[in-house]
């Protein structure tokens, strides 16, 4: 269990796309991978190449549609 409650997944390969504001006042673009109520773990790829995976509290993380991502996940069957 996370500290902040029940972690809920999403599923493979269908994590909704999200633009969330990091700690550091970055906005990224990312997929929702999990989230628990008040928290949301986001993964993204950056420019250099680097996987990240971040924990975001939920309030800085809205969802977009996938083709309104910046960044879009090269596994993604429908581009």
């Amino acid at each position: 269990m996370h500290p902040h409650g029940p972690i809920t997944h999403a599923p493979y390969r269908r994590e909704p796309y999200v633009r969330a504001q990091l700690d550091d006042g970055r906005t990224v673009d990312a997929k929702a991978a999990a989230w628990t109520r008040t928290h949301v773990l986001l993964h993204w790829i950056d420019e250099d190449g680097k996987a990240w995976n971040v924990w975001v509290v939920a309030v800085r993380v809205r969802r977009i549609r996938a083709e309104e991502s910046e960044w879009r996940d090269p596994y993604d069957l429908e581009w």
